[in-house]
């Protein structure tokens, strides 16, 4: 399980990730950033820091991140285990949802996130100068002081188990909305609220405070009311019915502040812009719904800020050209690439990938050609291993969260609500998983087999885990590891055996085990693997030569792993010839 101690009770920040050990994405440049907040010298010792900090813990002899510790100190922005951590801002026009203007998603380390928000929100509030100082000084509409505050609030207060929904700034005409998932704690009342101090996630609020983001904890609402207070608007306001909300009036009398020179430019952009070509609408359209299983109008119309009457002659124009189909009536209708398009763009996907393999080796086989492409495999064996891939991600998501919606599995995969649905009836049909409840209550959990292959699977790591420690290991060592008889010990160390993971060598009483030749070669590129998306997680890509360097390799081996990584869909390849590199695989 990745909670291993989830069942102590313990608040989310606290729980250590026995699958996040501090070897793997540590963000080197948070860290150092944050110390240099926090006037700490770099010459301490990091572990003792870290563990200072309540961001490390042990599991065994690995250390590895608590949650706190992974929001401030490892590379979230491309992992899907945090995505739900970070913070979407969005500028609306109107005192509506209807229209967005501007939106920014934040997936970076817990304190970047909080600085890029206020950044978007100093983006778009208008400012004026100050006068009657030696120095013009520029003020927003806004106190700085409370949005920071408000921010800050919102992702230390947040329930990070609910995972989907995350936290969200909105600028409306007339408002600023702050808004975190997860209700108030318990014990603050409408009456209280404000003069007691509840916290959900400790270490977060005390890591804040660390670097001054945050004065003394439970002093944040008198804070901000204050901050506006002293700059003359009005008091923000709090709604705790559901998620938690901070409201921030804005003035939109004709006696505006002067605005500030960004949001001149951006009203410029959005009003005096260039009209775009049809064509390039056209490409842009076919991207949106490149990569949106259904794509309606609306949300065509939304996302490139165009009238839905422009937006329909255009779809209209693309499906007499062949490039898009219509699918459902009505307010079910949604498009999708014609089947002549799918064949086009995997065609130019195909060449791209020739071109790159030329481009770094100097030449192609058609061996190299056909593992790139993957032409070994037909249709239904690809369509099949799709399949396979987001069942053992609802599996995944299940052991972690310990039950599952349709909604949750749809947002999660990105998938509509049907396919969502139609998954989890064969995962149900495959014995994998149970549904329990009706209607609303209705969710899924591990099934019983499930639940027992799962044990078995970590009763075989935890054996691999000892002999990689130990060099061997004996019948009676695996029983006392593992609290069971020495024949249900000797039935696992048989099937490891048969599978080719470990080899019995000895008789009788000198009878004992250790790793088979295979298996330590597969944990050699396993360890080789590792280090390369350590590197990556360090510096963003990586090329063939790096990876040589790196390995003490030499470049055909290097392109070898690379080419192995690509196919285990870890990472993937940008660039042609000699401007190739490699990045995670999102």
């Amino acid at each position: 399980m990745i909670y291993s101690n989830v069942m102590q009770n313990l608040g989310y920040d606290q729980i250590i990730r026995e699958d996040l050990p501090i070897t793997e994405r540590f963000n080197e440049e948070a860290y150092k950033r944050y110390l240099k907040l926090a006037k700490i010298s770099e010459g301490l010792k990091k572990d003792a820091i870290l563990k200072n900090f309540n961001c490390t813990g042990l599991i065994g002899d690995k250390v590895c991140f608590t949650n706190a510790g992974a929001l401030f100190f490892r590379v979230n922005d491309e992992d899907v285990l945090f995505r739900h951590a970070g913070i979407v801002c969005v500028l609306y026009k109107g005192l509506s949802k209807g229209h967005i203007l501007d939106a920014k998603e934040l997936n970076g380390d817990i304190v970047s996130n909080v600085d890029n928000a206020l950044i978007f929100l100093k983006k778009y509030l208008r400012a004026s100068y100050k006068v009657g100082t030696p120095q013009r000084e520029n003020v927003l509409e806004l106190p700085e002081d409370a949005l920071r505050e408000a921010i800050v609030n919102a992702v230390c207060h947040r329930d990070y188990f609910e995972v989907g929904a995350r936290v969200m700034v909105e600028i409306f005409d007339d408002r600023v909305d702050i808004v975190n998932p997860g209700e108030v704690c318990e014990g603050i009342t409408c009456e209280n609220f404000g003069t007691i101090s509840i916290t959900r996630n400790a270490i977060l609020a005390s890591m804040f405070s660390r670097i001054h983001y945050i004065e003394q904890v439970g002093t944040g609402i008198t804070r901000m009311k204050n901050a506006t207070r002293e700059a003359k608007v009005a008091d923000p306001e709090f709604d705790f019915s559901g998620f938690f909300r901070i409201t921030f009036r804005r003035s939109i009398s004709d006696q505006l502040p002067i605005p500030s020179k960004k949001e001149a430019i951006v009203e410029n952009v959005i009003n005096d812009r260039e009209p775009v070509k049809t064509s390039d609408r056209k490409m842009m359209f076919l991207s949106y719904i490149k990569e949106h299983t259904k794509a309606t109008t609306s949300g065509i119309a939304d996302s490139f800020d165009l009238g839905k009457s422009r937006t329909r002659e255009i779809i209209q124009e693309m499906i007499s050209d062949g490039l898009i189909e219509k699918v459902g009536d009505n307010r079910d209708t949604y498009y999708v690439l014609s089947n002549d398009q799918k064949k086009k763009e995997v065609a130019n996907d195909n060449e791209r990938i020739i071109l790159t393999d030329i481009g770094e080796q100097t030449k192609a086989t058609t061996a190299d050609i056909s593992d790139s492409l993957d032409l070994n495999k037909n249709e239904d064996q690809k369509n099949k291993k799709v399949a396979m891939d987001k069942k053992q991600t609802v599996l995944t998501y299940i052991e972690e969260q310990a039950k599952a919606t349709t909604s949750g599995i749809s947002d999660f995969l990105d998938l509509s609500k049907n396919r969502a649905r139609e998954i989890l009836k064969e995962m149900v049909s495959d014995g994998l998983i149970e549904r329990v409840g009706d209607n609303r209550d209705t969710h899924y959990v591990l099934s019983n087999a499930q639940k027992n292959t799962e044990v078995a699977i970590d009763n075989k790591q935890t054996i691999l885990t000892y002999i990689e420690k130990h060099a061997k290991t004996t019948t009676v060592d695996m029983a006392e590891l593992l609290l069971m008889s020495k024949e249900r010990a000797s039935g696992i160390l048989r099937e490891m055996t048969n599978d080719g993971i470990i080899e019995k060598l000895g008789n009788r009483r000198g009878t004992y085990y250790v790793l088979s030749k295979g298996q330590k070669n597969k944990q050699v590129t396993n360890d080789d693997e590792q280090m390369i998306l350590t590197y990556i997680g360090e510096h963003t890509k990586v090329t063939t030569p790096d990876v040589a360097k790196l390995l003490v390799v030499n470049k055909n081996r290097a392109r070898e792993i690379l080419k192995e990584m690509i196919s285990n869909g870890t990472i993937k390849k940008v660039g042609v010839s000699r401007h190739t590199y490699y990045v995670l695989k999102e």
